[in-house]
């Protein structure tokens, strides 16, 4: 991994950007009535916005990847819900796609446990499930699984898992610049030697409330790649989180980017700018 730095004479943009924009929950009464309190530290993942520029086009894209699964269904087989907080089930079938909703609905439990994680099931989540399968009673009403599926599809229905950059969280004592290249490396399956981190410039930051009413920041380092388009296998990366990977245009990356991502969206506008109207050198 080599270190790179931009020159330009706007030193306003080289000093970063930060987003605080809530993408799925804004009434904080809300939160009160789930009984949930959002953390004043939200959890935290750091990553690398990976770019290359055609030499002959000057064309710049970047590299993202696409989550296997959905955050909602992860947190859903993991039973990280409450059976009778009917608005959290929702609130994470939301975000999770056609394909996801029917496997929670048709699928064996342990079929889908030992496929997303190998193992033991765990007997709690099952039970869970099951007995939301079957239907949950509350002060208010009844409702099963379906019923929340039904509910959660009204808005919008998701054919396609979302799309992002590689990401995750630091181990004991690492840096947030180790952190980044490691799951850079891990997730793409590509060696961090091939990155070249822009380093005067303040990592870019994407804050908001997740499908699970926690609050989480994203903070990316900016790293280019030469000849990205030539040098990099897109069949190498990690199978059992990464479900696909591909260079993509500041276009295709918006397109692809779901709508409530309002931050990463930005961030990436500005990124594009960024690379723009500076100049890369050594």
């Amino acid at each position: 991994m080599s270190k790179y730095t931009f020159n330009s004479s706007t030193s306003s943009a080289v000093t970063g950007t930060k987003f605080n924009n809530a993408s799925h929950v804004t009434d904080k009464s809300l939160l009160s009535d789930l009984n949930m309190i959002v953390s004043k530290q939200p959890i935290t993942s750091v990553g690398i916005i990976p770019f290359t520029i055609n030499n002959h086009t000057r064309e710049i894209k970047y590299l993202m990847i696409q989550r296997k699964h959905s955050v909602g269904f992860v947190d859903f087989v993991r039973g990280k819900y409450i059976l009778h907080n009917k608005m959290q089930i929702v609130s994470l079938l939301s975000v999770m796609t056609e394909t996801e909703h029917l496997r929670l609905v048709n699928d064996d439990f342990g079929v889908v446990w030992r496929e997303m994680w190998g193992g033991p099931e765990d007997s709690v989540a099952r039970e869970k499930l099951e007995h939301l399968r079957k239907g949950v009673i509350t002060n208010y009403n009844f409702y099963t699984l379906i019923d929340c599926i039904k509910e959660a599809s009204i808005q919008q229905r998701w054919m396609y898992n979302d799309w992002g950059f590689p990401k995750g969280r630091k181990n004991f004592n690492e840096t947030d610049m180790n952190c980044a290249t490691r799951e850079f490396s891990e997730e793409t399956g590509i060696s961090d030697t091939l990155l070249s981190v822009i380093t005067n410039i303040v990592p870019y930051e994407e804050i908001f409330t997740g499908s699970n009413f926690k609050a989480y920041k994203h903070k990316y380092y900016l790293a280019y790649i030469e000849n990205g388009q030539k040098t990099i296998n897109l069949d190498g990366f990690q199978r059992e989180e990464v479900g696909n990977m591909e260079w993509k245009t500041l276009n295709e990356a918006l397109d692809c980017i779901r709508d409530y991502h309002v931050e990463r969206k930005d961030i990436l506008k500005k990124v594009e700018l960024l690379i723009r109207n500076m100049k890369l050198f050594n």
